[in-house]
């Protein structure tokens, strides 16, 4: 066999495809139909054609043994490269299931190291569940799908031995040794990673007397780091955080000094902000035009859930509770909507509850896992149009691991739980879930407003919203401890920040690359206290870009609800100004696209539409300002110290930046209006010139009319009676004039106008 698998080998280590693909593209592999299956969406069809383009190869005995192993190569490289950009595993699953139906295995010696090749394959996909165990920054689940995959590549390594391979290194040109090293480098480097989760499993549970442990695992995954079959691969530079994690978990548990942090009472929300672009003043749809006034959703949600209604429908499979009035629910810093308004605060739809089974075992039931206690969830619909779902947890005691898993439990990047409702449904992430709730919410509310057309998609629900910067935690830590040195004492400000501060003031990551890695980042330097000078000493509020933190460790349960309503409040408002500007830039669109049709001549005759469309456009400019405008603190909070509070608020989500480029594109669509304006007044002066030349045309006809009687005067005085000469009469010339002048300008004048509508 030729040296090409060596340069395989070598890309092997870096995760590259550039000698797989072009070896493979030589040979006639189907490389492109795999690529497209892999980066779109799979439909049944496409699934059956790319199954019968792999079999057309395996079965084929004039493509053994190159071009099989090649294929069977690819594919495995081409899962591997997938899963390493993107955290969507769906399409490489789909990949694994098509490879697995395509492959039939042979009894010969020469397909055995494809058939190995192929079957490992299929451990990708625990690979993969290795990554969500650290999603979940649960490290008995990590250490067990670890397991599972050194195990299931050790029974390959078994079968592989069956062609007398030597080690990988001995001859790097055999497609059996190729994969030889593939097994030995996932047994390595998952092995490790077992390892790695058991020791922080030690540390979290045993404290000091973990610190030998902690160190041994450092020193194995530093060898294997090291390693002639890790060096290059792209395993070793993972290794090193883990490596660095194991480092500052083991000095912190050996300095006696070193103090813990207890959370003795806490409670998380989670905010999920989204937007219905249709049910609020005025709808807009993709012709820019506006809809009539009284398309609320809450208002809508009222009769749906009220509870004078008998009949709830379901969303999500889930029956609403009841909806209320958010007045009933809002404390009552905020100021009232104003008196001559119909709108209210907004309305409250609340939801069954949610339980949450974790991946982490159970130590009291073996066999079974945690169960979280029972998570609140209610349906918040603003009157501006900034609504939010919003799940809470009860107040619990936490662990600073335990918190850091709630925060992430929330956001989109937590990897699968069981999250199940009232009904029989069932989730693998509370995001999930609320993406149902919400697109069942919208079509609901399409059906319940009579609206024209099909029901908003998911897509064009959430079509305003930044999934990374509207999901947002409010963490409400009401009792803190310190233990240090034997001792323990309440926890100070300073403690929290010192102690979790990378954990509370930093943002939640999309993807963590090590379990507990908020241990291994740093502090922010700068954490104001939102809460200025108006609060207790011993009071704290910060915010990042997705978490919210309130220790108000001397204050009642009624002291923190004003403060997370503001918290809640000003995570929904984002996503409500870029829905906002979203509308501004269809309908700025739109008006420009009909500007340019307008110029048109032959579309002179549809004038009326501009005039349409121009009253659409400040319809809609001064219900965004009319939003706009009550979106300070001034307006929104009744006192000087929740004025401080929000405006802090504000200023750190980056909300002002948000409003300026929303003002800046108020501003653009009102230059586009004035020149709407100054183009129909164009328009106006073309009509009165029009009109100005029908007249003269008028006009000039009448006075024909009037030469007929002047040339019949002529005749009566110069002629005379008694002329034999016959001489046309005035009747008679009128008559003339009529058809020759009048009835030919009559008709090209229908026509022209005609023409012209």
């Amino acid at each position: 066999m030729s040296t090409w698998w060596s340069e395989c080998r070598n890309e092997l280590a870096v995760w590259s495809l550039d000698t797989a693909r072009r070896k493979a593209q030589q040979a006639g592999v189907a490389v492109e139909a795999i690529d497209r299956f892999v980066s779109r969406p799979q439909k049944p069809q496409t699934r059956t054609e790319l199954q019968e383009a792999l079999e057309r190869v395996w079965q084929d005995p004039t493509a053994w043994p190159r071009r099989a192993e090649l294929q069977a190569y690819y594919l495995y490289m081409r899962c591997l490269k997938s899963w390493e950009i993107s955290l969507d595993h769906r399409s490489i699953e789909a990949l694994i299931e098509v490879v697995q139906k395509a492959w039939r295995p042979g009894h010969q010696l020469s397909r055995l190291s494809v058939d190995v090749l192929v079957r490992h394959t299929a451990t990708v996909t625990v690979c993969m569940a290795v990554e969500k165990s650290l999603l979940c920054s649960c490290p008995s689940d990590l250490a067990e799908q670890a397991r599972k995959v050194v195990s299931q590549s050790r029974v390959q390594l078994v079968r592989l031995r069956q062609l007398a391979c030597p080690t990988p290194f001995s001859h790097p040109t055999r497609f059996g040794a190729l994969v030889t090293y593939v097994l030995q480098v996932d047994i390595c480097y998952f092995d490790c990673l077992a390892a790695m989760a058991d020791s922080v499993i030690r540390a979290q549970s045993k404290g000091p007397t973990a610190a030998a442990e902690l160190t041994r695992t450092i020193a194995r995954l530093s060898h294997a780091e090291h390693s002639r079959l890790l060096r290059d691969s792209v395993y070793a530079s993972q290794l090193r955080a883990h490596r660095r994690l194991l480092t500052i978990l083991r000095d912190r548990l050996t300095n006696p000094r070193s103090p813990i942090l207890q959370i003795r009472e806490a409670r998380v929300t989670y905010v999920y902000p989204f937007t219905l672009d249709g049910f609020e003043l005025p709808k807009t749809d993709p012709n820019g035009t506006a809809a009539t006034e009284g398309n609320n959703a809450g208002h809508h949600a009222l009769e749906l859930w009220g509870e004078d209604n008998g009949t709830r429908p379901n969303l999500a499979g889930e029956t609403p509770r009841s909806a209320v009035e958010m007045g009933l629910e809002l404390t009552d810093i905020w100021s009232p909507p104003a008196l001559d308004s119909d709108s209210s605060h907004g309305t409250v739809v609340k939801m069954p509850g949610l339980s949450v089974t974790t991946t982490a075992p159970d130590p009291e039931r073996p066999g079974h896992f945690i169960e979280l206690p029972e998570l609140d969830v209610e349906i918040w619909l603003g009157r501006f149009g900034n609504h939010h779902v919003r799940v809470q947890t009860p107040v619990m005691t936490l662990s600073l691991h335990e918190l850091n898993q709630a925060l992430r439990r929330g956001s989109t990047w937590m990897g699968p739980e069981a999250i199940r409702g009232g009904s029989a449904r069932k989730w693998s992430r509370v995001a999930d879930y609320v993406d149902d709730v919400v697109e069942s919410l919208a079509v609901r509310l399409n059906d319940v407003s009579g609206a024209n057309g099909e029901p908003p998609t998911r897509s064009q629900v959430r079509a305003h919203i930044d999934v990374d910067a509207d999901y947002h935690a409010v963490v409400e830590i009401r009792a803190a401890s310190v233990r240090v040195c034997g001792g323990e004492r309440p926890a100070t400000i300073d403690d929290l920040r010192n102690l979790a501060g990378s954990l509370l003031f930093q943002p939640i990551e999309r993807v963590p690359i090590t379990l507990e890695e908020w241990i291994c980042t740093r502090t922010p330097q700068e954490v104001p206290n939102l809460l200025g000078e108006s609060r207790f000493d011993c009071d704290f509020a910060g915010r990042s870009a997705n978490t919210t933190v309130l220790f108000l460790p001397a204050a009642p349960n009624w002291g923190y609800l004003s403060f997370m309503e503001m918290a809640e409040y000003i995570a929904t408002l984002p996503a409500l100004l870029r829905m906002w500007r979203r509308q501004l830039d269809l309908m700025h669109r739109h008006a420009l696209v009909q500007l340019a049709k307008w110029r048109e001549p032959e579309r002179r005759r549809h004038e009326s539409e501009i005039d349409e469309t121009r009253l659409n456009l400040s319809e809609f400019i001064a219900h965004v300002r009319a939003q706009r405008t009550p979106l300070s603190s001034v307006d929104l909070v009744r006192s000087d110290a929740h004025r401080m509070f929000l405006d802090n608020l504000m200023h750190t989500a980056d909300i002002p930046r948000l409003m300026a480029e929303l003002d800046r594109k108020i501003e653009q669509t009102d230059h586009l209006y004035a020149y709407m304006v100054e183009y129909e007044r164009t328009l106006e002066d073309e009509r009165r010139r029009r009109y100005e030349n029908a007249i003269q045309s008028v006009l000039a006809f009448v006075a024909l009319l009037s030469l007929a009687g002047l040339f019949s005067y002529v005749h009566s005085l110069i002629i005379g009676g008694d002329s034999n000469i016959e001489i046309m009469s005035g009747e008679q010339f009128e008559l003339a004039v009529f058809f020759v002048v009048f009835l030919p300008l009559s008709v090209v004048l229908v026509i022209f106008y005609r023409r012209r509508r």
